[in-house]
């Protein structure tokens, strides 16, 4: 019950249903997913365009929902560059953040990963004793969107457990955006062997920054 503008619904096409009763002169679906959730043929035409992060992603979402190529905007994702200050800079007021080649980090949703990388990862130090694996992020949104699945529950404890017992991890759970730039920056090599389709890997890009 609301009037604006521009009206973004972020991910969910539902939110477009006039049951919302949203005035607006631009409605916008703004796509993050593969394909947009929850959307059907009259949803989709209630935006007035739908915004993909690739164009890729376009193609995709033109074929899974029969959209017009039209009806589709390529945007991007973006980071903030400043986070990612040369680590080489004369510039005294900078930070040097000193770099240790052997340090790899991860800072993902433990399920599009950690299963094969907490795998693998003794198979690497056996090859590389020095090296050591930094965890990101945490297991509390992945507990939450579980809730009672069983087997959801019986895999995060795995990990759980073999995060806590494996050799050469160092688990840090959710550490704010600065935090992070500089963990990046101090590491060497970013792992992130997934199975996830990625529409457009924000930390993909702040690993490219960090030079990982």
């Amino acid at each position: 019950n609301l009037s604006c503008d521009t009206l973004v619904v972020s991910r969910y096409a539902p939110y477009l249903a006039d049951d919302f009763n949203v005035k607006a002169n631009l409605k916008l679906l703004w796509c993050h997913d593969v394909m947009a959730a929850g959307a059907t043929n009259e949803l989709l035409l209630k935006a007035d365009k739908v915004l993909a992060l690739s164009e890729w992603h376009k193609d995709t979402l033109v074929k899974a929902h029969n959209l017009h190529p039209d009806h589709v905007i390529v945007t991007r994702n973006g980071i903030d560059l400043s986070r990612f200050h040369n680590v080489d800079s004369d510039d005294v007021s900078k930070e040097k953040v000193k770099r240790d080649p052997f340090k790899c980090v991860n800072s993902s949703s433990p399920d599009r990963s950690w299963p094969v990388l907490l795998e693998v990862w003794p198979k690497i130090r056996a090859q590389v004793p020095e090296a050591t694996l930094h965890l990101y992020y945490g297991f509390h949104n992945w507990k939450v969107m579980a809730g009672h699945d069983i087997n959801q529950m019986a895999l995060i404890k795995r990990l759980e457990d073999q995060v806590a017992h494996t050799d050469g991890v160092v688990y840090h759970d959710r550490i704010s955006q600065d935090e992070l730039a500089k963990e990046f920056l101090s590491a060497g090599v970013w792992t992130f062997p997934t199975w996830f389709t990625e529409t457009s890997c924000i930390t993909a890009m702040e690993a490219q920054a960090a030079g990982l």
